[in-house]
């Protein structure tokens, strides 16, 4: 799920509620310099993930189009990480 903050792109590592993170994060975490596209635009970024105070502020973006965050975050016993990708 990707949403706006400014320059940088917020995505929600969920899973779907699993208590395991996407495999995608994980790779994220090996090698945060990733090529995003967002309609028909490429850039490169870098992915960090959120210190915990800074979640509160990326979510409202990318949650409120997708309900069923609320529903994920509740289903798993993880903490669901919020990547930041910002352009490099």
């Amino acid at each position: 799920m990707h949403g706006r903050d400014g320059e940088d792109s917020p995505i929600l590592a969920s899973n779907c509620g699993s208590d395991r993170p996407p495999l995608w994060y994980l790779n994220l975490q090996a090698n945060p310099e990733v090529e995003l596209r967002v309609k028909s635009e490429r850039f490169g970024a870098v992915a960090a993930t959120r210190p915990a105070e800074e979640k509160a502020r990326a979510r409202p973006g990318p949650v409120e189009p997708f309900p069923r965050y609320g529903q994920y975050r509740a289903g798993t016993g993880r903490g669901i990480p919020v990547v930041r990708l910002t352009r490099s």
